[in-house]
């Protein structure tokens, strides 16, 4: 005996809540079988997978470090594709034996909005107690509690030993002896969430997120050199000679003040270009925000990295944990900009007032896009998923009003650290929270366009028994069936491990 989920076109395709998943259920009996019933389910089940904190005597010994385990299973429909309720409800055994040969069962499941985590019964409880299998070794699934009702999560799967989110079709035979293993056959799919907010508000709101930075003025490189060489002579002197002494006096390194302010929307859509502004500001004219001959200087913009920082909250049983990992989106260095101080302009900035501020050029970073497969920002019954984009940039100063080059101090040791290539270059780096977006609203839905006009067609008999209870399928639920899904629509990818392993998530100890 075996079988397949059929899903057609839409074996590759994302899903989202509104969308109706059809596919076909494919079986190949090689004798005849005998089945109380053939069923189809529908399941999102989330994993979560969170280290127990380790005491003293623990890491003194270093025992190995145990992990708490909890699985949420927010999303359960079924449905019965064999045998017909009406044949079912007529038989008295409720037993069926197919004939050996090939079958088929249509089917259909309307993706829902929300969760249903705390009305499903979940796994870990007392009747569905469960050993969890996976690349770690073999765990205990305990009972799951703290259920939130919201949305459905996306599928998540870069972080798959620690947390994950899945979506699968499990048909499952149940044969009438207790001999015989029930036949189960697993099929993954994508899903997404929609947007539930207001694009009109949410993409237009704009944070910011700024620091200041010191640069040594051009020129001023070799007197830092004079003063460290006299500093490590005084030190060689004798202590009382080098008390009663009094050195030479040497003037401050001249140096520049600016600040670097990053503008950014609280949501970011992967599917567009990164909105982005990056500037630089004098909190004076430039051509007094340093201790020259009254030219304004030059910044040089040399390097410029830009992160995004994905945070995974976890909860597992009494215990929680945040993991981060980076994703480089960019690393641009020796770039060269030159901002003269004629391309500064006063502004108005919050909680600074009047500064005289340049911007960077959006085309460095106009082809910066957050991968495909980054999940939308969400927050379930044991796992959170938030993000924080991080721009680094590295500075350095030229005097007067050219540019191109940069002579200044060849420390590279700054308010971010050493990041880039450029010796002379001094770090600067801002950080902001943002929320990802799927790119899906669910406004898209809510609202059908209008309907187009209908063709004349010829009048058609009407059978009046036929019932009348079930309203006619909306306009967008009509387009989605004969389309599959909408052409903008993020692919999603997953990982490898979203497609196996699929068996350790099943919790049905009778299905």
């Amino acid at each position: 005996m075996s079988g397949k989920i059929d899903l057609g076109s839409l074996t590759n395709a994302t899903f989202t809540s509104g969308d109706t998943i059809k596919g076909v259920l494919k079986l190949r009996f090689e004798s005849a079988e005998t089945v109380r019933n053939i069923q189809l389910k529908l399941e999102g089940v989330a994993f979560s997978r969170t280290p127990i904190p380790q005491d003293e005597e623990d890491r003194r010994r270093r025992r190995k470090e145990n992990y708490a385990i909890e699985i949420h299973k927010f999303l359960y429909l079924t449905e019965t594709v064999f045998p017909p309720r009406a044949v079912d409800e007529a038989s008295s055994s409720h037993q069926f034996t197919l004939p050996a040969g090939e079958h088929q069962y249509p089917f259909s499941f309307k993706i829902p909005n929300n969760a249903d985590c705390d009305r499903v019964k979940q796994p870990g409880s007392l009747s569905l107690s469960r050993l969890v299998i996976d690349s770690s070794g073999i765990d205990y699934a305990r009972e799951a509690s703290g259920h939130v009702r919201g949305p459905l999560p996306p599928a998540l799967s870069d972080m798959s030993q620690i947390a994950s989110v899945r979506y699968f079709l499990k048909a499952t035979v149940n044969r009438t002896s207790f001999l015989k293993v029930n036949l189960r056959i697993y099929q993954p799919f994508i899903y997404i969430s929609p947007d539930r907010i207001d694009p009109n508000v949410g993409m237009n709101e704009i944070r910011y997120a700024r620091r200041q930075i010191s640069l040594p003025l051009n020129g001023t490189t070799a007197l830092a050199q004079q003063q460290q060489q006299q500093q490590q002579q005084q030190q060689q002197k004798g202590f009382l000679k080098s008390l009663f002494s009094s050195g030479p006096s040497t003037p401050a390194v001249p140096s520049l003040n600016i600040m670097f302010d990053m503008r950014f929307p609280t949501y970011i859509n992967p599917t567009r270009e990164l909105p982005l502004r990056l500037f630089v500001m004098h909190l004076k004219p430039p051509s007094k925000s340093a201790a020259t001959s009254g030219n304004a200087p030059t910044i040089i913009l040399d390097d410029l990295i830009i992160k995004l920082y994905a945070i995974t909250d976890t909860r597992s049983q009494a215990y929680a944990k945040r993991h981060t990992h980076s994703i480089t989106l960019m690393n641009q260095t020796n770039m060269k900009i030159a901002l003269p101080g004629s391309e500064f302009s006063p502004a108005t900035v919050p909680k600074l007032g009047q500064v005289w501020e340049a911007e960077l050029p959006s085309g460095i970073w106009e082809k910066v896009r957050i991968p495909d497969s980054v999940a939308p920002s969400f927050n379930t019954c044991n796992i959170a998923r938030s993000y924080s984009l991080e721009v680094v940039a590295g500075f350095s100063s030229a005097s007067g009003s050219g540019g191109g080059s940069s002579s200044s101090s060849s420390s590279n040791s700054s308010n971010g650290g050493s990041h880039g290539s450029s010796s002379a270059a001094q770090y600067v780096s801002v950080i902001g929270d943002i929320k990802i977006l799927a790119g899906i609203t669910s406004k898209d839905w809510s609202a059908p366009p209008p309907k187009p006009p209908r063709p004349a067609t010829a009048a058609t008999n009407v059978d009046p028994e036929a019932g009348t209870d079930a309203p006619p399928p909306s306009y967008n639920e009509v387009i989605r069936d004969e389309l599959g899904q909408p052409s903008e629509r993020r692919t999603f990818q997953q990982s490898t491990e979203y497609y196996s392993n699929l068996e350790s998530l099943d919790t049905d100890t009778k299905h």
